[in-house]
C-alpha cells in the first residue's frame, strides 16, 4: 500500500522469509534501530516482531557520508489480511533518517 504496508491477501502460502539490506543515513554516532511489526487480522492488533530488532551506530565515512548498515533475514507467518511494516527509530535524538537508493526489503515464500 502507499503507506508502506505489505498485506497478505491470499491464504497460501503462510510461511514467509523477509530479506532486507538497508543503508540508512543519519547524524554521525547516532544509534538507529529497525524492526518489523505485524498486523494480526485475526487478533485485530499489532504485534511487534521483536526478534527482528537490530541496532547499529551511524559510521562516519570520508566525504561526509554518515550511514549505518542493516541486513535482515527472518521468517514469519502471515494469514489472510495480515500485514507487515518496517519501522526505523533514531535512539539518539530526533534527527532525520534517510534510506539510500538501493536499500530494500522483500518478502517471499519460505521454502522448506
Amino acid at each position: 500500500s502507499a503507506d508502506g504496508k505489505l498485506t497478505h491477501l491470499g491464504i497460501n502460502p503462510r510461511e514467509f522469509e523477509v530479506t532486507s539490506s538497508l543503508i540508512l543515513e543519519s547524524i554521525q554516532n547516532n544509534d538507529l534501530s529497525i524492526r518489523f511489526i505485524k498486523w494480526d487480522d485475526s487478533l485485530g492488533s499489532i504485534t511487534n516482531l521483536d526478534y527482528t530488532i537490530q541496532t547499529r551506530q551511524v559510521n562516519s565515512f570520508v566525504g561526509g557520508r554518515d550511514v549505518a548498515f542493516f541486513t535482515v533475514i527472518n521468517g514469519l507467518v502471515m494469514d489472510q489480511n495480515d500485514y507487515i511494516q518496517l519501522q526505523v527509530r533514531n535512539n539518539s535524538g530526533n534527527g532525520d533518517i534517510t534510506a539510500e537508493l538501493g536499500s530494500f526489503f522483500r518478502v517471499q515464500e519460505r521454502l522448506t
